[in-house]
């Protein structure tokens, strides 16, 4: 049996490396450019590398490769030792840090993965052997956390996120840290609040006196972002949490500080495992919103009640199934996954959902992207453009047809569909003339526009057939019932109602069941709602039910009214020829 092997096709990646083509299941390796050197990743030496996976999908590219600079960052903060470091040797490296990752017009080229996975690491080691936090300390570490989950690095993000380094949520992570370490020693300032804005950060510690946990607090939120620099975000966010103070033991007597944090969009660089050990890349959810943090000082390890609530802005709509998780860390550094034990989604809409966690820690709703699953599939084209074309011609013939016998069908309701025959003539001959045309704009715009006017012509006059109908039978069986818009189930109602069907024994009335629905469903254009219930991949079956039902309407409208219309005009007129004897002999067969 011959079995094959298919290979990535050659590939030019972000940073402009070209990659030649390369058989599944390889890997490339490439030496670091000049400047650059080599470093230790998961215990391999690495460079540039990428992979070929199977199917012939390349792999996102792994730059670790790191310069002078961030490696001497590195190796300075190595040798800090837990609660016997200088704020003096800590403010330096954290300003190492910021001037490293923040963003220069000369800049050649953003931070590689391998230098991404060093200064988090440092960023987190600097979190953890602190032990005085102080308002300069605590702006400068923000700072360097901001930069290093700035946009400008995502490319580089999403290449660790595939590889499973877990990096990002260490950044989460050591926020966390400093802000708790901060809260200790907040007292000794004397202040109630503080607040620090960043592009991508925002942290704010509040000193509670008998009152609830609201963040962010809306005054705040205006004073703050009138004197710091890139907050636009901040002042716009509708995302929020609420946390009761009746929720906090003790609080009457015991002065508890709040860190609160809201990471502005992380969605492209966190792992999205749900579980330990499950690979992001495996994960079908995303993190659709903001980052809410909050943690308290002293401590809460009690299960909270009432609950604290969080409400997340959706920066995407076109998301589905929230579910409400937090960030749990475990096994050491770089080790954490997604949980949903003690949250739940309240409530959700297509701009927010409300949950609620019974405890305290850091907050997402991760949300599965609608993917348009095949939406370039050559199965689904061939079927499409098949469909249009047998319908175009049926429609030419029931048009053809209904002309040169017009003085014998002539009504209303043949004219309703004589026009629907043509508005959708004209609508699958314009599909097919512009599906391919999409080298220039303005053509691409007036076929939009044509197609965008003939099935609004179509809907119409589907919706009028309809009424017709409902008309035509409110008016034969004497009905007072009032027209309702679902016409294929009152057609279908009145028609069993008579005591002509009801006459009938079960497998005849499911005959003319099934009958009347191969009429009625073309004619009034059911089958188009076959496309709401295409709402994520697993329904991915549903995107081609809906293009053989739609794609042969008129091929079903050319069948059952008008091949099946002739059989029976031409049983009729064979019935007229029969002798009156006949008619009285078979009179209850008729």
């Amino acid at each position: 049996m011959d079995v094959t092997v298919q290979r990535c096709q050659s590939d030019t990646d972000y940073r402009g490396t070209f990659w030649e083509a390369t058989l599944e299941g390889d890997m490339k390796s490439l030496p670091c450019e000049d400047g650059f050197k080599g470093n230790v990743f998961k215990g391999v030496w690495s460079a540039v590398s990428r992979s070929c996976k199977t199917g012939g999908l390349w792999q996102r590219p792994q730059y670790m490769c790191t310069r002078d600079v961030v490696q001497n960052i590195a190796d300075t903060v190595s040798t800090f030792i837990p609660n016997n470091v200088s704020n003096d040797d800590v403010m330096l490296a954290l300003e190492q840090i910021v001037n490293v990752t923040k963003i220069e017009d000369n800049d050649p080229e953003p931070l590689t993965e391998g230098e991404l996975v060093i200064l988090t690491s440092s960023l987190n080691t600097i979190a953890n052997v602190t032990s005085n936090v102080t308002e300069v300390l605590l702006e400068n570490f923000i700072q360097s956390a901001s930069n290093l989950i700035g946009k400008d690095k995502e490319e580089s993000w999403k290449s660790l996120r595939e590889s499973d380094s877990g990096s990002a949520n260490s950044v989460i992570e050591a926020v966390d840290k400093i802000g708790r370490s901060f809260s200790e020693h907040f007292e000794k300032t004397g202040q109630q609040n503080k607040t620090i804005l960043r592009e991508n950060i925002a942290v704010e510690i509040t000193r509670l006196n008998l009152d609830d946990v609201i963040f962010p607090i809306p005054e705040t939120k205006l004073s703050s972002t009138s004197s710091q620099e890139n907050s636009e975000w901040f002042l716009n966010a509708k995302s929020r949490l609420h946390l009761k103070a009746l929720a906090l033991r003790g609080i009457d007597e015991v002065q508890y500080v709040s860190a609160t944090a809201m990471f502005r969009n992380v969605s492209f660089i966190v792992s999205t495992a749900e579980q330990e050990g499950q690979r992001s890349l495996e994960s079908t959810s995303e993190v659709n919103g903001p980052v809410l943090s909050l943690s308290m000082f002293p401590p809460v390890t009690y299960k909270l009640d009432p609950p604290i609530t969080l409400i997340f802005e959706r920066y995407l709509q076109n998301y589905t199934s929230p579910t409400c998780r937090f960030l749990q860390f475990e096994g050491g550094r770089n080790k954490s996954y997604w949980s949903d034990t003690g949250c739940r989604v309240v409530s959700f809409n297509v701009n927010f959902t409300t949950c609620e966690c019974d405890h305290l820690t850091n907050f997402a709703v991760l949300m599965s992207p609608f993917v348009q699953a095949d939406s370039n599939s050559i199965a689904l084209r061939i079927v499409s453009i098949v469909g249009v074309s047998v319908s175009v011609i049926c429609l030419l013939v029931t048009v053809v047809v209904h002309l040169m016998v017009w003085k014998y069908v002539k009504s209303d309701r043949v004219t309703l569909l004589l026009n629907l025959c043509v508005s959708l003539l004209l609508a699958y001959i314009v599909f097919l003339a512009g599906v391919d045309r999409t080298e220039s704009r303005v053509f691409c715009v007036l076929i939009a526009a044509l197609l965008h006017y003939l099935y609004l012509a179509v809907f119409c006059l589907m919706l009028a057939q309809s009424v017709e109908i409902g008309i035509t039978l409110a008016v034969v069986f004497a009905s007072k019932s009032r027209f309702n818009t679902i016409c294929l189930v009152y057609v279908l109602r009145k028609m069993f109602k008579t005591k002509t069907i009801q006459d009938k024994k079960k497998k005849d009335k499911i005959m003319t069941t099934a009958r009347s629905l191969c009429v009625l469903v073309p004619l009034m254009g059911v089958s188009w709602v076959l496309g709401i219930f295409y709402v994520n991949q697993s329904l991915f079956f549903m995107q081609y039910l809906f293009a053989i039902c739609n794609s042969l309407q008129g091929f079903f409208i050319f069948i059952f009214h008008c091949v099946l219309n002739v059989q029976k005009s031409h049983s009729k007129s064979e019935s007229r020829k029969l002798p009156d004897r006949s008619k009285g002999k078979n009179l209850n067969n008729i």
